[in-house]
């Protein structure tokens, strides 16, 4: 739908996992993700997820810490053609 409407933004607000899902269910989840959004991101879209009260936190800042291998921070500017996972509030621009 991101590339039927010419979507530059997604929004994906909480309960991005299961409470019961497992690392390897997270791993399969974001590998079709990466594949389903790949001419998404290669055109500049951007998703910006914001966890749920079912999402582990624990769990959601490995993901957010291997994310930031990929995508070294930016300060507080959204660059587009990128994901974010945000689970605290944050007020930015995207630039």
């Amino acid at each position: 739908l991101c590339n039927d409407y010419a979507a530059d933004v997604l929004i994906v607000a909480g309960d991005l996992f299961s409470e019961q899902a497992q690392l390897d269910d997270m791993t399969a989840a974001l590998e079709h993700l990466n594949g389903e959004f790949a001419a998404f991101f290669d055109r500049g879209g951007t998703v910006l997820a914001v966890t749920g009260n079912h999402d582990r936190e624990s769990r959601i800042e490995l993901v957010r810490q291997g994310m930031r291998l990929a995508t070294p921070a930016a300060g507080r500017e959204l660059r587009p053609g990128r994901a974010y996972l945000l689970n605290r509030p944050l007020a930015t621009t995207l630039g």
